[in-house]
């Protein structure tokens, strides 16, 4: 074979890269040749409907390139192509594979909506999982842009599928602000994707495979100076902000920017720990309670974004005014929790439920301590203590009938 040829189980790919169209060209019908003689050979006999040629290029002015051959039929030539799962447009800006990834996770979606009615949100978040994140990040190591204020519309689009997952899992309202979303859950953003590709450079650099990749590493640095981060490679020169997110220049330059004791990790799940640990925010967790509506309601108010008139009115989500209907203060969670008289009925059943734990002194405690408490549970409590709290909370929420 003239050309240079990859084989993955039943699929085989023939490149070839062009400085003169004509003779490309003229090595590529040869090498056909050659795989029709192996195959008459061989009594087998190829699909020429899945024959495909693409050629990749982001020139503005399109070539005319001579035609391919295999035998008497015409090698089809197309914009795009599917290889292993990955579809690869002519350009390599990978939006196709984007519409069509996203399209895959937006039935996903639908399901975890669906389902959202009958089960918890536990199990929301691993549907999410199994049928939504792996279409968004099939392939993503080799198209990620790094691009951290979501200025590209590629980003966008991806960071507006998971947002709308996150809607989904949460039952949240769609202008809930996406970082407390993302913490209530304990979701990463985009950076998940800086996380796989920097996952894969370490391993690639810790077994020097596959071998086509590791040829590629740039050389590491020999001199090392007094520096509190040094740089273990000198980045590739890129001409072009296109350049710079290609894999190993990108690679390169986020692996120079580690910490040194994260680089020197042993083993990959050590690496993997310490790099997570940086982007993965702390799951806010409900302590085991299954009330699936009203879970959704102590949610909204963790987000502060429910019903409450001071929540709906800095949403500008149909209020005038965030006002409570009480006329003493603006209703927010302070408000609703510990100081509208509309509810001090079920203000003092709500306190009765918590003086029977004994850790709790309702006597002395601060009152943004004990709202945090009512939310969220307390950090020094065990689980059963804090699933107690928060079925108190959910029950007055219940009694107040505020938030339907």
């Amino acid at each position: 074979m003239q050309n240079d040829i990859k084989l993955f189980a039943d699929d085989t790919s023939i490149y070839s890269v062009v400085k003169d169209k004509d003779e490309v060209a003229a090595n590529l019908n040869q090498d056909l040749e050659r795989v029709k003689l192996w195959a008459w050979q061989w009594k087998m006999q190829f699909n020429n409907d899945k024959m495909e040629e693409v050629i990749f290029s982001v020139k503005r002015s399109k070539i005319e390139h001579p035609t391919l051959n295999l035998g008497l039929d015409h090698v089809t030539r197309k914009d795009e192509h599917k290889h292993l799962g990955l579809l690869l447009d002519s350009k390599l800006d990978f939006i196709s594979h984007i519409r069509q990834a996203i399209l895959k996770a937006r039935r996903g979606i639908g399901m975890i909506k669906y389902l959202s009615k009958y089960v918890s949100r536990d199990v929301l978040d691993q549907i999410y999982k199994l049928y939504v994140r792996p279409h968004l990040e099939y392939g993503d190591i080799i198209y990620h842009r790094n691009d951290p204020e979501m200025l590209q519309n590629f980003t966008v689009r991806l960071e507006q599928t998971q947002y709308s997952a996150a809607l989904a899992v949460s039952g949240a309202w769609r202008g809930t602000n996406r970082q407390k979303l993302y913490k209530e859950l304990g979701w990463e953003s985009s950076f998940r994707r800086w996380f796989r590709r920097l996952v894969h450079f370490f391993n690639l650099r810790r077994t020097g495979t596959p071998n086509y990749l590791y040829a590629e590493l740039p050389i590491g640095r020999t001199e090392q100076y007094g520096l509190r981060k040094m740089r273990e490679y000198d980045v590739p020169f890129s001409k072009t902000k296109r350049a710079s997110n290609t894999y190993f220049i990108n690679a390169v330059h986020e692996w120079n920017l580690l910490d040194e004791t994260v680089r020197n990790s042993a083993t990959l799940a050590e690496f993997k720990s310490k790099l997570i640990a940086s982007i993965r925010p702390v799951k806010n967790s409900l302590f085991g309670v299954f009330d699936i509506c009203s879970v959704k309601k102590l949610t909204m108010l963790r987000l502060e974004f429910s019903a409450l008139n001071e929540h709906r009115f800095r949403h500008n989500f149909q209020c005038i005014s965030p006002m409570c209907v009480c006329n003493t203060e603006i209703e927010d969670n302070a408000h609703f929790f510990l100081h509208c008289p509309l509810f001090d009925t079920m203000r003092y059943d709500l306190l009765g439920q918590l003086s029977y734990l004994p850790k709790l002194d309702l006597g002395n405690i601060d009152l943004q301590a004990l709202l945090y408490i009512l939310l969220y549970g307390c950090p020094t409590f065990d689980e059963s203590e804090n699933r107690r709290i928060l079925e108190a909370s959910i029950a007055y929420i219940k009694a107040t009938n505020r938030l339907n």
